[in-house]
């Protein structure tokens, strides 16, 4: 699903949704996405078959070099500072844009990525809007210029040449991915509906995979949640799929004449995996294909 921007905030593209899954990890609510509130062996990656992740990944060029890049949060970020008003936000969000500038091509080329013209940006940022989206108001793109921003990918945060959308009566401006194919991986914008998924680190052995996600707390108690962690490798991707082995309940639980309320909150919890072989430049997937923003500790 594409973003949507919130009347005075960023929407749910790129940038935000990277910091704001990081930094929000000890105030997510569990219900509803896929953390376990049940009984021992409960999913809490994403529910998906790891074989299908795998195969939705067979044919990435692990080996390439140049890597190509693969987006974990979009094409887009949002003006920073959101939309002072609904009808604007509301356009926004329905890709309703006129262009009242004339939309320069660029250079072929920059930092050794191929560069897509400002049409082309254009066009990426009206196909991220929602879909069945309508809006009586529309909004003017009035500058267009070629520079570099922060997007987040597998590998980490990185700053790549985008398309800077000036857009009237918006204060801050849109930013658009300026890298074409075969340079970027195809995205896939159900990539960015993973809740759970807060990243990974990868050891200096290769192997060795740390696993940051949303689940219960670590606490000995009845409301407290014990989980395992397995990966599934292929020559182009490896799964991590979290298991909870501990049972930890929202709901009241006895514990001898005392029922104990369990607070329906989400913490950062980690898991550590060893691989079979380096991950090198394979893709890691959470248990539905979504790939892991992994950072090097």
């Amino acid at each position: 699903m594409a973003r949507r921007p919130a009347s005075g905030t960023r929407g749910r593209s790129g940038y935000r949704m990277l910091l704001a899954t990081l930094l929000a990890a000890l105030a997510l609510p569990l219900a509803g996405c896929g953390s376990g509130r049940t009984g021992a062996g409960e999913v809490v990656t994403p529910r998906g078959e790891p074989a299908a992740a795998l195969a939705r990944w067979r044919s990435f060029p692990a080996d390439a070099d140049p890597r190509p890049l693969v987006l974990v949060y979009g094409l887009v970020r949002d003006p920073s500072s959101g939309f002072t008003g609904s009808g604007d936000k509301d356009a926004y969000g329905a890709g309703a844009f006129d262009v009242a500038v004339t939309l320069p091509a660029g250079p072929a080329t920059v930092d050794g990525y191929p560069v897509v013209p400002a049409r082309e940006a254009v066009d990426r940022l009206r196909a991220t809007a929602w879909p069945d989206s309508t809006s009586t108001t529309r909004l003017r793109i009035v500058s267009a210029t070629l520079g570099r921003v922060e997007f987040g990918t597998d590998r980490g945060l990185r700053r790549l040449p985008a398309w800077r959308f000036g857009i009237d009566g918006v204060r801050d401006p849109a930013w658009v991915l300026a890298v074409d194919s075969p340079a970027l991986w195809p995205y896939q914008p159900d990539w960015a509906q993973n809740p759970n998924s807060l990243g990974a680190a990868l050891q200096p052995d290769g192997r060795t995979v740390s696993y940051d996600f949303t689940g219960g707390p670590d606490n000995p108690g009845p409301c407290g949640a014990q989980y395992a962690a397995s990966a599934k490798e292929s020559a182009t991707a490896v799964v991590i799929e979290v298991r909870q082995v501990g049972k930890q309940q929202a709901e009241p639980q006895p514990e001898g004449d005392v029922v104990v309320a369990c607070e329906a909150m989400g913490y950062r919890r980690t898991v550590t995996v060893q691989l079979a072989a380096p991950l090198g430049g394979r893709v890691l997937l959470t248990a539905d294909g979504a790939p892991v923003s992994v950072t090097s500790s």
